[in-house]
């Protein structure tokens, strides 16, 4: 099945909205598919902003979340995972839909 849905997350860690494909959420933000699939890759959750974020990732993220805050003990992540850097400068989903064409 098609598992790239995507939604918008508020800093809270809120899911705001749920769509179709990086296509759909580029329609809302002005964002070719490419520029979506790079502000999924390139935002981490934590600023002051809405992030994109795969749904399927986020159902883990949101998992991970609960575990820990459970006490449940802490999962490696495997590889694959977000290509940043820790502690490099994130854009916002704006920068992203003004960081040029596809």
């Amino acid at each position: 099945g098609w598992d790239r849905e995507v939604v918008v997350v508020s800093p809270e860690g809120v899911v705001l909205k749920t769509y179709c494909s990086p296509r759909g959420a580029g329609e809302d933000y002005d964002m070719t598919p490419g520029q979506v699939v790079r502000a999924i890759r390139e935002t981490r959750l934590g600023g002051s902003r809405n992030v994109l974020r795969y749904a399927s990732d986020w159902a883990d993220e949101a998992r991970r979340r609960r575990d820990l805050e459970a006490g449940a003990p802490r999962r490696r992540k495997s590889a694959g995972g977000n290509p940043a850097a820790p502690g490099a400068k994130q854009p916002r989903v704006d920068d992203a839909a003004r960081g040029g064409a596809d």
